[in-house]
């Protein structure tokens, strides 16, 4: 089953379900299609499907479990600005640009090799 289906019922209903026989992957990639079309449940429903790697790369990464889930929490599903990062993190917004442009080519390997 899709680990899309994680997500609560209101929020499923709304994502169009992608046959499983389509494969992760392809359907990974229809996901990135909508989302690069504006679709912002088709967001929800990629987060939902890796979030939990990605908190497992972080957590690595930052060896805090707090600073892990803030960091995954990725900036991008609570539509955090680099400057807004950079404040939370006491780092410079330069340094915020650096790790989230390293951290989408991590998820893009984790998507490829899912």
């Amino acid at each position: 089953m899709l680990n899309v289906f994680r997500r609560p019922i209101s929020a499923v209903a709304a994502v169009p379900a992608v046959a499983a026989t389509a494969g992760e992957t392809s359907s990974d990639a229809i996901l990135v299609n909508r989302i690069a079309a504006g679709d912002r449940l088709a967001m929800q429903a990629l987060f939902a499907r890796h979030r939990t790697p990605v908190y497992r790369w972080l957590l690595r990464f930052v060896s805090n479990e707090t600073l892990a889930e803030d960091l995954l929490s990725l900036v991008y599903y609570h539509e955090k600005s680099v400057d807004e990062c950079a404040h939370i993190l006491g780092i410079p917004a330069a340094t915020v640009k650096t790790r989230m442009f390293y951290a989408r080519k991590k998820l893009a390997e984790l998507v490829k090799d899912a």
